[in-house]
């Protein structure tokens, strides 16, 4: 599975970065379904953070929910502006609304692709498409009785770019989805340009919208796809 990376920034987590902040309702139904056999995922109270952010998001945790420290450090890494010069939207993380499912999500995705691969200067190329599925054996379950995660690939490489789409489905077993994800990035030198990203709850609605995360120049096909999913409401 893909390293964890901070939920403010996308940027790959800190070793000690794993962070409980102020529980809350969800917390407690999580902790019961944690106790079943073979259960995947971390408490929705507990966030991963990268080195610049872990530490202030170590002070905020006692007293402040996972999602308002999120808002509260990207609140803090937004330069400033002014009304005459605006700072430009692609240095900030930032969410988007999006009212359909995940899977509406990686549809829309997919149907820009070819808008994103034109942007970067890769119109036509042919996209390499692979799914990969990782089991997870524990509490003496061995696969293919096991917990497993499916993962869903197309992608372009082209020297030192990358442009990837991918749907991430955790599940318990063959009929019992846990969670999912869906996340495009564009990453040139080892440099992301792009990031669109949404997950689900950690269990109880594994296609659900819980959080989505937005960085980069986004092209006009996706900005387009994009609001039609948010205005969708």
């Amino acid at each position: 599975m893909r390293p964890p990376e901070c939920d403010v920034c996308g940027e790959r987590a800190a070793r000690d970065g794993l962070i409980d902040c102020l529980p809350t309702e969800a917390s407690a139904a999580f902790r019961v379904r944690a106790q079943q056999t073979g259960f995947v995922g971390h408490p929705p109270d507990t966030g991963w953070f990268c080195a610049t952010h872990a530490p202030r998001a170590r002070e905020l945790a006692p007293t402040h929910r996972r999602g308002d420290i999120i808002g509260q450090l990207r609140t803090a890494d937004a330069p400033p502006g002014t009304p005459d010069q605006p700072e430009p939207a692609r240095n900030i993380t930032q969410d988007f609304p999006w009212a359909g499912s995940l899977h509406d999500l990686h549809r829309a995705l997919n149907g820009a692709l070819p808008t994103v691969l034109e942007h970067v200067g890769l119109a036509g190329v042919e996209i390499e498409e692979h799914t990969k599925r990782t089991w997870h054996p524990m509490d003496g379950s061995h696969a293919p009785d096991c917990p497993f995660v499916e993962t869903f690939v197309r992608e372009v490489r082209s020297g030192d770019l990358w442009v990837c789409l991918e749907k991430e489905v955790a599940f318990w077993n063959e009929n019992d989805a846990a969670r999912a994800s869906v996340r495009l990035d564009v990453v040139r030198a080892g440099e992301r340009e792009l990031l669109v990203s949404a997950w689900s709850p950690v269990s109880g609605a594994p296609y659900n919208v819980l959080e989505t995360r937005l960085k980069g120049e986004v092209p006009q096909g996706l900005a387009e796809a994009l609001a039609a999913g948010g205005a969708s409401a």
